[in-house]
């Protein structure tokens, strides 16, 4: 199952030294006029500027961060995605409701959880790795990936009563300050083609897909990876408010760490 969400980018330095923590790029071919051509980049052609947030939450909501160490809680946020895929036709039955598809993966993964009171209403499973240490490894790469460790995204699931796009975008919100504050290049998801396209319009985020296209847990899909500097970059040049909203509980070390500014309003 591809999620509906997309940001991928290459560094556009290509190898060139980085102030990143453990970034560096395999290279690709035409990769870096790829990237390039999509203004990912302060040097490259900036985007219009659109000082835009995202939605936000019809539902006053909640999250936490679940691991293993909790089983109780574990539980319940695996048996969440499974209901949800399982309604989705993305996942075969399971004995024990969770989705086995993603087995492999599983272990020191994370899950980001949102609930309306006590109520779980989405998830989002985040896992670090090397690109051919991830599930998007499955998915060869025909471009340059960054080498280091990335954060994959998976496991999207948000209750279909929800409205809006407000738990996505909290959710994909805590994943990735969550992938900042572990030291990642950059993450990377499986997801839908259309979605490339429309986070570049509608969000101002430059991507690139990696790889070719295939079924994938029911739906067709590509692969896409972001470092974080092309993603801050390039959101400092067109979408600050995205930038603002995207950085708002980074704390002081982090933006050190990827050597970027604190917007004051």
């Amino acid at each position: 199952m591809a999620l509906p969400f997309v940001v991928c980018l290459t560094d556009r330095t290509l190898g060139a030294a980085s102030a990143l923590p453990g970034e560096g790029v395999s290279r690709g071919e035409d990769t870096l006029a790829q990237i390039e051509s999509l203004g990912a980049g302060r040097s490259a052609a900036a985007a219009p500027v659109r000082d835009l947030q995202p939605d936000a939450c019809e539902t006053p909501i909640t999250l936490e961060v679940v691991t293993e160490a909790d089983p109780a809680a574990w539980d319940e946020a695996e048996r969440f995605v499974y209901s949800v895929f399982r309604d989705a036709g993305f996942c075969q039955p399971s004995a024990r409701s969770w989705v086995e598809e993603t087995d492999d993966f599983r272990a020191d993964s994370t899950l980001h959880v949102a609930r309306a009171g006590t109520e779980i209403v989405g998830c989002v499973r985040t896992m670090l790795g090397s690109y051919t240490e991830l599930p998007i490894g499955q998915f060869p790469h025909s471009v340059g990936v960054p080498d280091g460790v990335l954060c994959e995204f998976g496991s999207l699931a948000v209750h279909t009563g929800v409205r809006g796009l407000g738990v996505v975008n909290e959710l994909h919100r805590a994943a990735v300050q969550w992938a900042v504050r572990q030291r990642a290049v950059g993450f990377c998801m499986l997801v839908e083609p259309w979605s490339v396209e429309f986070f570049r319009d509608a969000y101002g985020v430059p991507l690139v897909q990696t790889s070719g296209a295939r079924d994938y847990m029911g739906s067709l899909t590509v692969a896409a990876v972001v470092t974080f500097r092309a993603l801050f970059d390039n959101l400092l040049d067109s979408r600050p408010g995205m930038y603002r909203w995207a950085t708002e509980t980074l704390t002081p070390d982090d933006f050190e760490a990827y050597a970027i500014p604190i917007l004051l309003d």
